[in-house]
């Protein structure tokens, strides 16, 4: 297990970082990556100042988007403005391989059945794809 111990994340380099994302920038079309890998790539260098940050929480992909699961205790605070940077950090990042859906507030997630450190979650509600704009008249959009 490379001297980890179990259930402790692998914190991966600027170099590994680099590489995930560069394997993956044609990537999209196929969807065959690893999406959380590459979340957690782009976020590594973006969204702390402090590379020991990096072990202080996780992401998930959930049927309603990702989760951003802070692993408590932390050392940076949760806020709208935090999760206003996240979200887009992640919007970018994600395009065109899915459509970010900003919320009006933070959207908090609760995680049945978790340890307490890992219980609680930043919700960023995605869908599979590409917007496309609503061609039509009303009546046509609200007929359909």
């Amino acid at each position: 297990m490379c001297g980890r111990m179990p259930g402790q994340r692998r914190v991966i380099t600027r170099k590994e970082a680099v590489n995930i994302i560069l394997s993956n920038r044609n990537s999209h079309e196929s969807m065959d990556i690893d999406i959380v890998a590459y979340l957690e790539a782009v976020i590594m260098y973006t969204l702390f100042s402090n590379t020991d940050q990096n072990r202080e929480y996780s992401i998930e992909q959930v049927e309603e988007g990702f989760v951003f699961i802070p692993i408590y205790p932390i050392t940076y605070v949760i806020d709208e403005s935090f999760y206003n940077k996240l979200f887009t950090i992640l919007n970018l990042a994600l395009t065109p391989m899915y459509t970010l859906i900003r919320p009006l507030t933070m959207q908090a997630f609760t995680l049945e059945g978790r340890d307490p450190s890992r219980s609680r979650g930043l919700l960023i509600i995605a869908r599979k794809g590409k917007p496309s704009r609503l061609k039509g008249t009303m009546k046509e959009l609200v007929n359909q």
